[in-house]
């Protein structure tokens, strides 16, 4: 994932720390250009306050802080600001320039795709995928329709997917699973009634999980268990998470199936 996305969506800072970040997002060319001295005094904070903030993130000093910034500023994909995704265009357009904001949306969505990949954690959820005896999803209204046309893709390709449309179903469905089957679950920050208890049933099942949410906030903080740092409950070296500013991921399906489809057929 692209290291300022990746530093936009995490959030476990101080009230310090986050007016560092902020500052970062707002002005990264900056920082390439500044000491740690004169970052924490532009922000208003400790250095030592600064340093904490480059621990958390993994980093060994400053200097690793402006490489990782240089190298997103390189790669980083130009997301359009001016594009509002619920209305990209009103009824006083004309079909020219509605056809050209339906454009700059879609270029804008792929944008924001590219840098939000962790390509690693994708590969690695291919492989689990690859050695589940079972492919569980789980998802609920407008998801199911989606979740469908990916089970029937990838059953096309000779993986066994199994998919329940209503609340009972997949409920008993993750709790007949278990650890040689792997469970995607698809979810807007948990607003389904049943993720709770799909949560507790794969817990118990001992089920691995990939979860394809947006930002985790309180509605799925009582899954994190079933969701989040199981590795010594599960096959998979860690679950994953994928997540997206504004909606669940959709453009990896078409990189999943072929990733998938050249393992079944013994290519690299």
């Amino acid at each position: 994932m692209d290291f300022l996305t990746r530093l936009e969506l995490d959030s476990p800072w101080t009230q310090s720390e986050q007016v560092v970040v902020n500052h970062i997002l707002a002005n990264p060319e900056s920082v390439l250009a500044t000491t740690p001295k004169q970052l924490a005094q532009t922000c208003y904070v400790s250095t030592s306050s600064l340093y904490r903030l480059l621990s958390k993130l993994g980093l060994d000093g400053f200097s690793t802080l402006q490489a990782e910034i240089s190298k997103s500023l390189l790669h980083r994909e130009k997301e359009k600001a001016d594009v509002d995704k619920n209305f990209p265009f009103s009824h006083m357009q004309t079909h020219y320039e509605i056809i050209e904001q339906l454009k700059a949306d879609y270029d804008s969505t792929l944008a924001s795709q590219k840098n939000l990949f962790d390509l690693y954690s994708l590969y690695e959820a291919c492989k689990a995928m690859r050695n589940a005896k079972a492919i569980d999803l789980y998802t609920s209204a407008g998801n199911l329709g989606f979740f469908k046309n990916f089970q029937f893709q990838l059953r096309e390709i000779g993986v066994n997917v199994h998919m329940a449309e209503n609340d009972y179903e997949q409920t008993l469905m993750a709790a007949s699973a278990g650890p040689d089957h792997l469970a995607i679950v698809l979810t807007m920050e948990g607003r389904s009634s049943t993720i709770p208890a799909i949560a507790y049933a794969l817990e118990q099942s001992r089920t691995p999980v990939i979860l394809l949410s947006a930002r985790i906030r309180k509605r799925l903080s009582k899954c994190e268990s079933a969701f989040m740092d199981r590795p010594q409950r599960a096959p998979l070296p860690q679950d994953f998470l994928v997540r997206d500013k504004n909606e669940p991921v959709v453009h990896a399906r078409r990189l999943v199936r072929h990733l998938l489809s050249n393992k079944l057929r013994g290519k690299p």
